[in-house]
């Protein structure tokens, strides 16, 4: 059963598709694919209202459980308390400040200085940089803002939304950013917002279809739902190599997925990947196999897939460890040679399969805690004054995951249709900054703040 199911109407969504197998009429690629049933405009914009409805009523009853923050912390006062730096203390190797965007090393380990705690080290707002000087313009800042998706992804909200009151935060600045005006824009906490988001509708979706899910309800080599493009594509998107960590860390674990295994090109799939594609799927070279290969072909096109234990073979191999008397360090220091603390523990029981039946608890864990992700995620933007414009982010996700080849100018048109339904439910005064298809514009005050593009592209252990 999808999650949420009682409040989101996903079969209004699920039932105006079908699966077709390398459908000819779109290069042989597998997904689901419209019916153009009659009333289809209109069960897709009840499932988008409804949706992004369900996101506004679970920010508002969510906010009271947290403090209230009239007056905003003193520049010296301590926002990063010892519990908060106790808990993310595991992951403060990926606070760092040099550049990591083509970085194929792990991680190196980063030293939490006392004076991070502080708020005046959320003070330092993103500055304007040339080519190539991001990370000596902006490290600082850029750090001080990871530690902040930190608390995010940890939900730990009491301290995201007591540094996001004080006034001299520019934190809906980093909604949508990139190291120069030229690059791509994907350091931002969109991110985080926008592969919860494609993890929850896809997963969702195709949980609708059981015969395209389980052995016992119909599924074949031929008809199961890794077999997508869709699919495909949102298991690249939410653990690719060429990222920032800290928004894709939740989803490397629960499937499995290391950190260098989707990063690029390898010379003897390159007949594949350079096997013509229609214009629409010309954006990337790993897109081109996405719906068209195996989902077995589609995990080893980049790189062998690498075995990652479940929590269950970490634990009995720690058990052996203790049973024999070795000292803690030691027993930490064995595992990581062997490999065992690769990303931590997968979470799925079934390899690569998060629908499977055996998988149920875990991929109900996973959902509720996307959705938790979404949730906060407005309640920040609120704290910092703007809204995150949910129709159109879930519009485009949709078209970014079942889209069937439209243009560029189809695309732009269908997401400004959504954001001016938008428009008319929240007002002009909306200080909202649109941002779809890399085409800018201004915002009614003249300023940068919450961007919205097209969708090209936890921490379990805070929830489960």
């Amino acid at each position: 059963m999808a999650h949420q199911a009682h409040n989101i109407p996903w079969h209004s969504l699920a039932d105006n598709f079908e699966y077709v197998f390398c459908n000819a009429q779109h290069g042989g690629i597998t997904n689901l694919y419209p019916r153009n049933l009659p009333k289809q405009s209109g069960n897709l914009k009840h499932f988008v209202e409804a949706f992004a409805q369900n996101v506004e009523t679970h920010s508002t009853t969510s906010r009271p459980k947290y403090a209230t923050f009239e007056v905003p912390p003193a520049a010296d006062d301590i926002v990063i308390d010892d519990a908060f730096l106790a808990r993310m203390s595991p992951f403060l190797k990926y606070v760092r400040v040099k550049e990591e965007r083509y970085e194929s090393k792990q991680p190196t380990t980063f030293t939490f200085e006392a004076d991070r705690c502080k708020m005046s080290a959320f003070l330092q707002n993103h500055r304007y940089n040339e080519c190539y000087q991001f990370y000596e313009v902006n490290g600082k800042a850029y750090a001080a803002f990871k530690v902040l998706q930190l608390a995010l992804m940890l939900g730990e909200m009491n301290t995201v939304l007591r540094i996001c009151s004080h006034p001299g935060t520019d934190y809906l600045k980093w909604w949508n950013m990139g190291e120069c005006y030229d690059t791509g824009y994907d350091l931002g906490w969109d991110k985080i917002c926008k592969r919860a988001l494609e993890l929850y509708i896809c997963l969702n979706v195709f949980s609708c279809y059981p015969s395209l899910c389980n052995t016992t309800t119909g599924r074949t080599k031929e008809r199961e739902y890794r077999r997508t493009k869709a699919y495909q594509q949102m298991l690249r998107n939410c653990t690719l190599t060429f990222h920032p960590d800290i928004p894709l860390l939740p989803h490397r674990q629960f499937f499995g997925i290391t950190r260098l295994h989707f990063n690029g090109l390898t010379k003897q799939n390159k007949a594949i990947w350079e096997a013509p594609r229609p214009k629409y799927e010309q954006g990337y070279r790993a897109h081109r196999a996405m719906g068209v290969l195996a989902f077995e072909d589609f995990l080893a096109l980049e790189h062998e897939p690498y075995h990652i234990p479940n929590r269950s073979d970490t634990e009995d191999v720690q058990h052996i460890l203790r049973s024999l008397g070795l000292p803690a360090e030691l027993q930490l220091r064995i595992l990581e040679l062997a490999d065992y603390d690769k990303d931590g523990p997968r979470r799925l029981t079934i390899e690569h399969d998060p629908l499977h039946l055996d998988n149920h608890e875990e991929l109900q864990k996973y959902l509720t805690y996307c959705w938790t992700l979404l949730v906060n995620c407005d309640m920040m933007a609120k704290a910092l004054g703007d809204r995150i414009p949910w129709q159109a982010l879930v519009t485009s996700t949709i078209i970014g995951l079942f889209g069937t080849g439209l243009s560029e100018e189809a695309r732009y048109l269908k997401v400004r249709e959504a954001e001016d339904e938008y428009d008319e439910l929240i007002g002009p005064a909306n200080k909202m900054y649109r941002y779809v298809d890399l085409e800018e514009r201004e915002t009614h005050d003249g300023t940068s703040h919450i961007r919205h593009e097209e969708c090209h592209d936890a921490f379990f252990f805070a929830f489960v």
